[in-house]
């Protein structure tokens, strides 16, 4: 009676060959996590996204796809979503779902209100795309302070289809 289904799955943020994605897929592993925006600096598509994505393609995983957004940067985030969908479209890569991940709270705005301003920037840009939020509990926490736990999940409930807090899964 298990809700929850469990399954090896691998993040990327760097090349991967082939072979990488060959010898992952023959070790069990079936879905991988591949970033595509970097946010060093002021934030900028990830570029190594496309080859990523088409060789975990050929090799036959799931592929979700996720965005370290910047806040720091002078982007807000409407601009750094619209680099990944005009990166991805420009390669003709299709965006269904993106991942947000909200972790590190020592790159976040220390103010709260400024991070829900700004994430509410990424999912407003997000209109024809889904979108979930990844990270742990703790950052969420720190993040949004201000806010009692309870009202941090109410929140990100309404925002997104999945929260994954490491550790569990609300839905």
């Amino acid at each position: 009676n298990n809700r929850y289904a469990y399954a090896y799955a691998v993040d990327f943020s760097m090349p991967a060959s082939a072979q990488v994605f060959n010898c992952l897929k023959a070790s069990g592993y079936r879905t991988v996590f591949l970033r595509v925006y970097d946010p060093r600096g002021k934030g900028q598509f990830d570029a190594v996204s496309v080859s990523n994505i088409r060789q975990a393609f050929s090799a036959r995983f799931g592929v979700e796809v996720y965005m370290t957004p910047q806040i720091r940067s002078t982007k807000n985030g409407t601009t750094q979503f619209a680099e990944i969908m005009y990166g991805l479209n420009s390669a003709g890569v299709k965006l269904n779902k993106v991942w947000i991940q909200v972790t590190s709270p020592v790159n976040w705005d220390p103010y709260p209100q400024n991070n829900v301003y700004f994430l509410n920037q990424i999912i407003a840009a997000a209109q024809f795309v889904n979108f979930s939020c990844l990270g742990g509990k703790s950052d969420f926490i720190e993040l949004f302070l201000d806010m009692r736990e309870s009202r941090i999940e109410r929140f990100l409930k309404a925002f997104c289809v999945t929260i994954f807090f490491i550790g569990y899964l609300l839905t």
